[in-house]
């Protein structure tokens, strides 16, 4: 019998050592993505652009030998953040401090040349009495050369041969593309003011639409775009940013007359008869 009790004993005692063992960390996890795993995430960044971020968190998991939350109290852990490339992309700040399962910190990822680096955390000291997965909050910076090219913008419309519109309004075709760091804006003038294009400018690697020049008259239509990294296109650097519309109305007028006896009859001939024309728009 005390056998039979010492070897239930035993076994309990061995079950609770087994089920510490298998027992998980709390993790240290960022937010590139919804997921929490071992698996690096991505963070894409371009030389000269804007730097990149991400928050921390814990997330509590199974106990590891301490009930709930692994910091309670006036318990912290502090980690040390590096990139393994600084040439590629510099992390900061270079160590943070957790205090409790809500407290998240911001890493801000700066650029600074063209490549991969890992951003990593290594536990710099923990008075937590349970351990930590740092591993979900790895992630890479894959860096792209700097954006130096200026988009692609074209204004355009359709006219008789001579140049001219005898109808209005006329569509002015409008389109640009950026394939490096992507349009982030696009505006328009007819003869200085603002002129809406058609369907409203967004965001992206390239944008076609219209707007609409009204009235008789010449009219000079001017667009500019500009990407995310600052390069613009504009009249003054690219031709066919700029378009010029002329629009002409009114019909010519036109006069034929010649000379006759009060009977409306000549008698002689040739008759010389006048004709007189004039246009005041196109000519």
């Amino acid at each position: 019998m005390k056998f039979r009790k010492f070897a239930t004993a035993a076994l309990t005692l061995g079950l609770m050592a087994s089920s510490i063992g298998v027992a998980k960390a709390d993790d240290i996890s960022n937010n590139l993505d919804g997921t929490v795993d071992a698996a690096a995430e991505t963070m894409a960044l371009a030389v000269g652009g804007p730097n990149g971020s991400t928050t921390l968190r814990v997330v509590e998991r199974i106990s590891d030998g301490k009930n709930g939350c692994n910091l309670t109290g006036s318990t912290t852990l502090v980690v040390g953040v590096a990139s393994s490339n600084t040439a590629v992309a510099t992390v900061s700040p270079s160590s943070v401090t957790f205090t409790s399962c809500g407290t998240t910190q911001t890493l801000t990822v700066t650029a600074v040349g063209a490549g991969s680096s890992t951003i990593s955390l290594s536990q710099t000291s923990n008075n937590t009495g349970g351990s930590f997965d740092l591993a979900p909050a790895t992630f890479t910076v894959g860096v792209t050369a700097p954006d130096t090219t200026r988009p692609n913008l074209s204004t355009s419309h359709t006219a008789n041969p001579a140049g001219w519109n005898s109808t209005s309004p006329v569509s002015v075709n409008v389109s640009a593309n950026d394939t490096g760091s992507g349009l982030s804006s696009l505006t328009c003038t007819v003869d200085g003011l603002s002129a809406a294009v058609s369907p409203p400018f967004a965001t992206g690697s390239s944008y076609s639409g219209l707007l609409s020049v009204t009235g008789a008259g010449t009219h000079n239509v001017a667009c500019e775009a500009k990407d995310a990294a600052g390069n613009t296109a504009n009249a003054s650097n690219t031709p066919g940013a700029a378009d010029t519309v002329r629009i002409d109305l009114t019909d010519p007028a036109l006069a034929v007359a010649h000379t006759a006896n009060g009977a409306g009859w000549n008698t002689s001939a040739p008759v010389t008869v006048s004709v007189t024309a004039s246009d005041g728009g196109s000519g």
